[in-house]
């Protein structure tokens, strides 16, 4: 397992620029539940990834910004903004969708109609 964690893991080292180590996008987080893509979040961090983006709706983003500024939160879970994931998506080597999203209709409904 630690030879096929070595083929996929970058090494690190001080030559790499911010997103080289791996950038991870995560889409949850709402009103009621802002701890559970803060959690995924600094998981992600702590393994090395070094670019995470929780996209959240925008009553989540405040609380998830105040727990930790190495990670980056868009509030993009709206129907004026749901168009933004789209920017986002090509440059992310990795999506989780979930933690925390809710039960929000409008917000089912963004994630499940995104392309």
């Amino acid at each position: 397992m630690k030879e096929l964690c070595k083929l996929i893991v970058p090494a690190l080292g001080n030559a790499l620029h911010k997103g080289q180590a791996g950038k991870i996008g995560i889409v949850g987080g709402s009103e009621d539940y802002t701890g559970a893509p803060y959690f995924a979040g600094i998981s992600a961090l702590r393994l090395g990834a070094d670019l995470v983006l929780i996209m959240c709706a925008p009553s989540a983003a405040v609380p998830i910004k105040s727990y930790c500024p190495d990670l980056m939160v868009s509030p993009i879970l709206s129907q004026e903004k749901s168009s933004r994931f789209e920017t986002w998506i090509e440059k992310l080597n990795c999506i989780v969708f979930g933690p925390g999203l809710g039960r929000d209709k409008e917000v089912k409904h963004i994630v499940f109609t995104m392309d």
